[in-house]
């Protein structure tokens, strides 16, 4: 994994490479040789691959279902009080779904070890 992460990953990274290397002026090569580093040092714990895909799992699902929707509802303002209860509400369901599948994930109570 930590081989395949050094040399496949840097073509994945050319998205966050061009965004964060343009936004603050940093070279490409720097820029890809910290995600690439950051990248294999994950990649290097002795950690089950059903660690892995639940706590990638709970973090995503997290993000996706409950807290960007809010956020972007929050942010555009929509009228409606019921509506930004919602996204309220939404938001911390949300934050509490991603730090306890997280920390279930993490203690192994949610991959039966």
């Amino acid at each position: 994994l930590c081989l395949q992460l050094t040399l496949a990953l840097p073509m994945r990274f050319f998205v966050a490479r061009k965004t964060v290397g343009d936004e603050y002026g940093l070279p490409k090569v720097a820029v890809a040789a910290v995600l690439v580093g950051s990248a294999a040092f994950c990649a290097m714990p002795d950690i089950s691959l059903a660690t892995v895909l639940g706590v990638t799992s709970s973090i995503c699902a997290s993000m996706i279902i409950y807290i960007l929707p809010a956020i972007v509802d929050l942010k555009i303002n929509l009228p409606g009080k019921a509506r930004k209860a919602g996204s309220v509400l939404s938001l911390l369901v949300g934050i509490f779904i991603l730090f306890a599948g997280l920390a279930a994930n993490l203690m192994g109570v949610a991959v039966g070890s």
